[in-house]
């Protein structure tokens, strides 16, 4: 029997201790990219628009990891019914998942699966062919300490890029894959954004990343956004959360 690989990743945000750091590093990255920046950029790694784009609706992890990898699953031919119209990077993932080449993150709390939502109306996991910045993400909605923490992950080993493999945080790859995006140089364009900004964090484990930290304006949740083993990871919650402390990511 053909093993399913997993990468169990404890990343809830409430288990984070947001510690800072010396942040020299990322004001020398921003001043320098700052220097480069016109009214538009033009990104260094394109990213193909699809012509088509799709969402999938799982209700437990396991049911996400057969589609993802099991041939006789449900939902495996599914998925991969209209692929072609979903571009590229859709694709790679998939087959990164089914080669075993590329491991799916399974957020964890205290050792195990964080719980997911179970909401009547609502999914508990969402595979999103082609979203933010035109890549495909898995939409985690889970429930931490009786609150809502949405998980969302981007695997960009589905993309042959040396400059990809060479970035160090979000704020690279943003500047690499979507330059126009929001982000700590120009989230006065946007109306929704109070603040972004760069924060050095040590996580539990030791591991330090350089997270974008976006606070909205009437909304009393912000995203934490930082870039960890290859994954893009956005995390979405009430920002009295990101004060908390205590736990790892592994």
């Amino acid at each position: 029997m053909k093993k399913i690989s997993v990468f169990v990743i404890v990343l809830c945000i409430f288990c984070i201790t947001l510690e800072s750091c010396n942040t020299s590093n990322a004001i020398d990255i921003k001043q320098s990219l700052e220097s480069e920046k016109g009214n538009e950029m033009k990104p260094s790694v394109v990213i193909e628009t699809p012509p088509d784009r799709q969402s999938y609706s799982f209700e437990s992890y396991q049911d996400v990891i057969k589609a993802l990898t099991k041939k006789d699953s449900n939902k495996f031919s599914e998925l991969r019914k209209e692929q072609t119209n979903y571009g590229t990077v859709y694709k790679e993932t998939l087959s990164k998942f089914e080669s075993e080449k590329m491991e799916i993150a399974v957020p964890q709390f205290n050792g195990i699966p964080i719980p997911l939502r179970d909401k009547d109306g609502y999914d508990n996991i969402s595979l999103m062919t082609c979203e933010l910045y035109n890549l495909p993400w898995l939409w985690y909605h889970c429930v931490v300490e009786n609150r809502d923490l949405d998980i969302k992950i981007s695997y960009l080993n589905a993309i042959e890029s040396t400059e990809l493999q060479s970035a160090k945080s979000y704020y690279e790859v943003l500047h690499l894959i979507a330059p126009n995006a929001p982000s700590s140089d120009n989230y006065d364009q946007y109306t929704s954004y109070k603040s972004i900004y760069q924060k050095e964090v040590i996580l539990k484990n030791g591991v330090v990343v350089t997270a974008m930290m976006s606070e909205l304006k009437n909304d009393s949740k912000m995203y934490v956004m930082f870039y960890y083993d290859n994954m893009l990871i956005s995390l979405y919650a009430d920002s009295e959360a990101f004060t908390k402390t205590g736990a790892s990511l592994n």
